[in-house]
């Protein structure tokens, strides 16, 4: 379940999307998430000072490999999220979503935006970020939307950070999905 947050938290994720930030080093390793049949990336978010106060989270449920979701994990919370998905796969919208002009059905990749689900979470929703943003479906790899988030979140990458990319295939040898080590 989604935690509560305040007014407090939202002003501060406001203040923090609105600096200049940049991500730390080179490019993170694909490790295991905590959660089962997923692996995981985290690359840290500093502050103009140097400062990490958040990280980008790349993950893929080992089941929909070249799939994988992009978030900016804020105080234990995401507060931006980018999902990769095939185009069959269809989700559901709040109600509240039509206010924005948005659909109430997202097919394929799309993002939950801070943007678009700030109102909510100041009105005291659980932090979920439920509304969705359909995103085009050339929109289909990690460095198509390591930009995107990048620029909504005001962090400036570098050339090699551009490249950034999921695993698109498992080797069955590797041992994040299944092999042996």
């Amino acid at each position: 379940m989604a935690r509560q947050f305040g007014q407090a938290d939202v002003a501060a994720v406001d203040v923090f999307l609105v600096r200049a930030k940049t991500l730390r080093g080179g490019p993170p390793d694909w490790i295991d998430s905590d959660h089962d049949g997923e692996v995981q990336a985290h690359w840290d978010i500093a502050d103009e000072s140097g400062v990490i106060s958040a990280h980008v989270r790349f993950k893929i449920v080992k089941r929909w490999i070249g799939y994988p979701s992009v978030s900016i994990i804020w105080g234990g919370s995401s507060i931006w999220r980018f999902d990769i998905a095939p185009p069959e796969i269809v989700k559901a919208n709040p109600p509240s979503a039509a206010e924005l002009g948005l659909p109430p059905f997202v097919a394929g990749s799309h993002e939950h935006a801070w943007t678009d689900n700030r109102a909510a979470i100041l009105q005291g929703a659980p932090w979920g970020l439920p509304i969705r943003r359909p995103l085009p479906p050339q929109v289909r790899k990690v460095s198509h939307v390591l930009p995107q988030l990048a620029l909504r979140a005001n962090i400036t990458l570098t050339a090699e950070q551009y490249d950034f990319e999921a695993p698109s295939k498992p080797s069955l040898l590797d041992p994040l999905y299944g092999g042996e080590q």
